[in-house]
């Protein structure tokens, strides 16, 4: 009877860590950490870092950390043109950023699940990023989108300690023309991918790419060959409209999209059809969740 007891305890305590870990997983992101997608912030006349952390974001409800004030975590961020997180979901604290001299820095904020100041020191991982937008495709994969509509791809290798060790001798890969088309490896059929029309850009990670165009038309792409740079694409597919007046995207992984307005709101979406790029929807017209938002960078 004593071993019996003993062995339903186990099974007890396996079957509650089954439930416990399970629920902080999103399908193809991994482990989100403290069941939450922490959001960064630079406030441009004094370069302020600040997080907030987004707790609702399975169902958009208004559910943030610390009652939803933000925590300040850095200072001196203003000399930033472009600032991204590693990971969509910002599972692990890697952040990209470069700088009014295009060059690339890498950061580690340890403190990215509560918001506490303890970061690893910045490494200058690259030179050169001078383009319209630059975001990440997880795992170190950055995408570019150059000014004149090509869109190129580079893998930093040494992703979770910050060494400047990159794929392709840190030779960059065209996956995407201004105006052009690639034969898709599944259906042998050419898709346009041209990249010339995209006002906004931004990766869900594992080769979505989502991008927003002049006229506010938002298509979901799927690049075949993200994990090695080759110009492999599944067939762009529009999945919405009406995104004129969206200044600021970011992912949250696993569908979730974050939007600003230009009124500085803070909207919530979640796009089911995000591994096949069908337009389905939870909440596809957005749940405000924030307000006040029009600062510099939102990432």
């Amino acid at each position: 009877m004593k071993n019996l007891k003993i062995k339903n305890a186990i099974i007890l305590f396996s079957f509650l860590m089954i439930q416990v870990f399970g629920s902080l997983h999103i399908e193809g992101q991994g482990p989100l950490v403290a069941a939450g997608v922490p959001i960064y912030a630079i406030t441009g006349n004094n370069g302020n870092l600040l997080w907030y952390k987004h707790l609702g974001f399975q169902n958009g409800d208004f559910k943030w950390a610390n009652n939803g004030v933000k925590k300040l975590v850095g200072l001196d961020w203003e000399a930033t043109v472009d600032i991204f997180k590693g990971d969509p979901n910002g599972k692990d604290g890697v952040i990209y950023r470069v700088d009014r001299k295009y060059d690339l820095y890498w950061y580690k904020h340890s403190g990215y699940s509560n918001g506490t100041t303890d970061w690893e020191n910045g490494k200058k991982i690259g030179s050169g990023w001078r383009s319209r937008q630059v975001i990440s495709g997880g795992g170190g994969i950055l995408y570019a989108l150059q000014y004149d509509g090509t869109l190129v791809w580079q893998k930093h290798e040494d992703y979770y300690g910050g060494a400047a060790v990159w794929a392709n001798n840190g030779i960059a890969r065209k996956v995407g023309a201004a105006n052009d088309s690639v034969l898709n490896a599944k259906t042998l059929k050419s898709t346009f991918v041209g990249w010339d029309k995209a006002r906004i850009i931004f990766s869900e990670g594992y080769g979505t790419i989502y991008m927003i165009d002049y006229k506010g038309d938002l298509y979901w792409n799927r690049h075949l060959g993200y994990q090695d740079g080759t110009d492999r694409w599944d067939e762009r597919k529009k999945i919405g409209s009406g995104w004129q007046n969206i200044r600021t995207v970011i992912s949250g992984g696993d569908g979730i999209i974050y939007a600003i307005d230009s009124t500085g709101k803070l909207f919530w979406y979640k796009h089911t059809g995000v591994l096949n790029g069908a337009n389905f929807w939870v909440h596809s017209t957005g749940r405000e969740i924030g307000s006040g938002w029009l600062l510099d960078f939102v990432f």
